[in-house]
């Protein structure tokens, strides 16, 4: 199975996604917009709480980075996140995403 990803890496995704939202400033946060986006996708994944459960979340996942520890899919040919290029030892002897996970190590994003 997979390691979990890091969540230095998980942080480091979701910023790199929310940089690419245009959100309408929260009144509730005044001291910059990083934390005002921030508090519009802690929102939104409350929100996502809410959706019915999916088996399917993982599915298409066959190779996990050996830098990032993000999951990627058999097309990827480097990682998705940090552009490291798929190799037979990223691959992985399992495709199984969601196993045990393992300790909370940083992984920095390049």
């Amino acid at each position: 199975g997979f390691k979990e990803t890091p969540l230095r890496t998980r942080q480091a995704a979701l910023v790199e996604v929310m940089e690419h939202w245009n959100t309408r400033r929260k009144r509730e946060v005044k001291c910059c917009v990083f934390h005002s986006v921030l508090r519009t996708a802690s929102s939104t994944l409350e929100g996502l709480m809410s959706w019915p459960c999916s088996q399917s979340m993982l599915q298409g996942v066959t190779w996990q980075c050996s830098s990032c520890a993000l999951l990627n899919g058999d097309s990827d040919e480097e990682c998705y996140f940090c552009g490291l290029e798929q190799t037979e030892a990223s691959r992985g002897a399992s495709s199984e995403a969601g196993s045990e996970p393992s300790s909370e190590e940083g992984v920095e994003h390049h």
